[in-house]
């Protein structure tokens, strides 16, 4: 980030929530762009997962549960962080 910041290369392949963070801490000077026109071979972008352990079926549906309910809360604290969203076609979500 400090080379990009300071003119000593021109572009850098960050995983889209760091690049985002600091995109969105030096508004102007950042810019991410979300490589969507790749090959179909090729996967860019993968949702996020937690895991349980394999019997704990119902603490699954809770932490299921738990995530769904407060899903908006969590897409609030993904975007103040500048994180890159995508729908489930892979497309970027505008800001709100």
């Amino acid at each position: 980030m400090d080379d990009l910041l300071a003119d000593e290369i021109d572009v850098a392949f960050i995983w889209g929530p760091i690049a985002g963070y600091h995109a969105s801490r030096h508004p102007g000077e950042l810019v991410v762009v979300p490589l969507l026109e790749e090959a179909r071979d090729v996967r860019m972008n993968f949702s996020v997962s937690m895991a349980v352990r394999h019997n704990e079926t119902e603490w699954k549906r809770t932490v299921n549960r738990a995530l769904s309910a407060r899903e908006s809360e969590i897409v609030e604290v993904l975007r103040s962080y500048g994180v890159p969203l995508l729908n489930s076609r892979g497309e970027p979500l505008e800001p709100d």
